[in-house]
């Protein structure tokens, strides 16, 4: 599996995030090309509202374009300066429904954990994408330093289809890492008593 298009989503609710740059330097050492994706909830909302005016669903689109128009101008700068091939979106509607979606378009998808001190009440676009995007997703813890492209990797397997999905989807960065350390679990999905399995394993 290759690496070509990656897609970070950008919060709208801050100004820059470590996830970005680690989005970065993960399509520089993959040698991909960077889509972010700032997804803005609040219009959708007033619309579904029958008592919002016309009048306040534009000045929020107004409020909601200055807001992206600064995270464009930044991100394109970042990406340029990093020689990235690079393209920037925005969505109009709940984060953990438009990234999931648009995860199921890129090889990988770069998302940062949820911070209940910023986010908004019931975001959890990490954790849906995760769980529907049916694509590799990395979700950035918001605390810590991270290299894009780790030495050794903690690989967790247990023998089910999730586990499988999982490592499959991290083969890319297994293949450049110099270490990669097995965690077995107790075994799932395992065979009916009476199947014979030959001795293999995932190590």
């Amino acid at each position: 599996m290759a690496v070509r298009h990656i897609l970070v989503h950008i919060k709208a609710n801050e100004p820059w995030s470590a996830h970005v740059d680690y989005a970065i330097g993960t399509a520089i050492g993959f040698k991909a090309r960077l889509r972010g994706f700032v997804t803005f909830s609040e219009v959708v909302v007033m619309r579904s509202l029958t008592h919002s005016a016309d009048s306040a669903v534009e000045e929020q689109q107004t409020r909601d374009s200055v807001v992206a128009a600064e995270l464009r101008k930044r991100f394109e700068a970042a990406t340029a300066a990093a020689g990235l091939a690079s393209g920037f979106v925005t969505g109009e509607g709940a984060a953990s429904e438009l990234v999931a979606w648009a995860a199921r378009m890129h090889d990988l998808t770069i998302v940062e954990q949820h911070d209940p001190r910023r986010d908004e009440l019931g975001y959890d676009a990490a954790e849906e994408a995760a769980l529907s995007a049916g694509r590799p997703v990395l979700i950035l813890p918001r605390i810590g330093r991270f290299t894009p492209l780790p030495e050794h990797i903690l690989l967790a397997w247990n023998g089910s289809q999730q586990s499988a999905a999982a490592l499959h989807g991290a083969l890319p960065f297994i293949g450049k890492a110099k270490k990669v350390t097995v965690c077995m679990g107790e075994e799932r999905g395992r065979l009916r008593s009476s199947a014979r399995a030959p001795a293999i394993t995932i190590r």
